[in-house]
């Protein structure tokens, strides 16, 4: 990789899905992203952005020497790293995805009215009159920018609403089922058994599980890095400190 000329970023993403009511989109956080590593390419090949070139510097320069707060650091600079790549990357040559589709205004007004009201009663030709095109030609365009169909891409999002508010144990299952759309808990549960495999309510208990011994886990980890610290009278003692602790 060229500093100077190209950079080459992959874009994994391990969050999960959080609907923001200011913002719309999906803040991250936890254990599953499964739309946004979907619908980011797996590859972004940039030319000729110093930008670019200058967070990579900074990446690169941070990873080889120990400071304090490191990790800190090179998490918020790679952040901002795959931003830029995928800023730069956005348009028509881009490989399909949200970027793509984000980068194409007429689609860019029905992705933002899905995330905006995942409630509503969407059809095809209903994001079609909001993106201003034919219901034919705004299928086709939303499916090749995008990578999957307009009311595919509703069912993931409302999805992934549904799970990160049962994971967070939020909500009963039929107050899910109003949140994301669905007008009743049944219909909701045969929708979201289909797309993840399991019940809602099987999910929500797994997830809960999975949380608490990870608690635990985290928790016995303290407990024996405490246990285990050396004691302040064995802590090396510098010229000049021995008079001051006797």
């Amino acid at each position: 990789m060229n500093g100077r000329n190209s950079h080459t970023a992959s874009a994994e993403c391990t969050h999960s899905c959080r609907p923001d009511s200011s913002t719309s989109n999906l803040s991250a956080s936890g254990q599953d992203a499964a739309l946004l590593v979907s619908l980011l390419p797996q590859l972004v090949h940039v030319r000729g952005e110093q930008r670019l070139a200058t967070l990579v510097e900074l990446v690169r320069e941070e990873s080889r020497v120990q400071r304090p707060a490191r990790e800190a650091v090179l998490s918020r600079l790679l952040e901002v790293l795959l931003i830029e790549a995928l800023r730069s990357a956005a348009g028509t040559n881009a490989s399909p995805g949200l970027v793509r589709g984000l980068a194409d205004s007429r689609l860019a007004v029905a992705l933002r009215r899905m995330h905006e009201h995942p409630t509503h009663a969407w059809t095809v030709a209903g994001l079609a009159k909001e993106a201003a095109l034919s219901r034919s030609t705004f299928f086709e365009r939303f499916s090749r920018a995008v990578g999957v169909a307009p009311m595919q891409y509703l069912l993931t999002w409302r999805m992934a609403i549904a799970k990160d508010l049962l994971r967070r144990n939020e909500a009963s299952v039929a107050e899910v089922a109003r949140l994301v759309g669905y007008s009743s808990a049944s219909t909701f549960s045969v929708a979201f058994t289909r797309h993840v495999g399991r019940p809602p309510g099987q999910y929500a208990r797994e997830s809960q599980s999975l949380r608490a011994q990870n608690s635990r886990a985290v928790q016995t980890e303290g407990a024996l890095n405490a246990r285990t610290a050396p004691a302040v009278d064995q802590w090396p003692v510098r010229p000049g400190d021995q008079e001051t602790r006797q």
